[in-house]
């Protein structure tokens, strides 16, 4: 970026924002997870192997 002569927030801004969407994904997932445990994938049955 030095050599172009290019700013370097538009970048750090692109890295912020995915780390601050990263953190809003992991945090409804955990939340989801605890309260509402019975709509995270539970299409799939254990059958008992014999």
């Amino acid at each position: 970026t030095y050599d172009l002569r290019l700013p370097t927030w538009p970048f750090f801004l692109v890295a912020w924002l995915g780390d601050v969407s990263a953190v809003l994904l992991i945090a409804v997932r955990t939340y989801r997870l605890i309260f509402q445990p019975e709509l995270m994938g539970g299409q799939y049955q254990i059958k008992p192997v014999e």
